[in-house]
């Protein structure tokens, strides 16, 4: 068997082999792909009813009150780990540091005493 020495890969997907008597020959290496469509088969028995999930969709409104503050303690009580959104008495929607001390409570920190609302659920 003769000794082969791949001389270039071009960008289109072929090679050029060289074996150990100079003859060169162009080898198409364009990968190839295989599809297998897989059919459905019998739909078996549903399984049993799964545990009731913890209730959902409560949100709880602070309302400042127009009143500024740098933090905001919030009691919301949903027992839970919650979204916070803060929207500004200008109704703009601004980011803040929240802070989940408990299932029960969130902090939300600003760098200057701020007014509106943070809906929490």
């Amino acid at each position: 068997m003769s000794d082969i020495t791949v001389v270039e890969v071009t960008q289109g997907w072929t090679v050029d082999v060289t074996d150990n008597t100079g003859r060169t020959v162009t080898v198409d290496a364009t990968p190839t792909y295989a599809l297998q469509v897989a059919t459905p088969g019998i739909q078996g028995a549903a399984g049993p009813q799964g545990p009731i999930g913890p209730a959902g969709g409560a949100v709880f409104v602070y309302d400042r009150n127009g009143v500024p503050a740098s933090t905001w303690i919030i009691a919301h009580n949903l027992n839970r780990l919650v979204h916070v959104t803060v929207v500004l008495d200008s109704g703009e929607e601004i980011t803040a540091d929240v802070a989940q001390g408990s299932p029960n409570t969130c902090t939300i920190t600003f760098a200057q005493p701020t007014s509106g609302k943070a809906l929490v659920g």
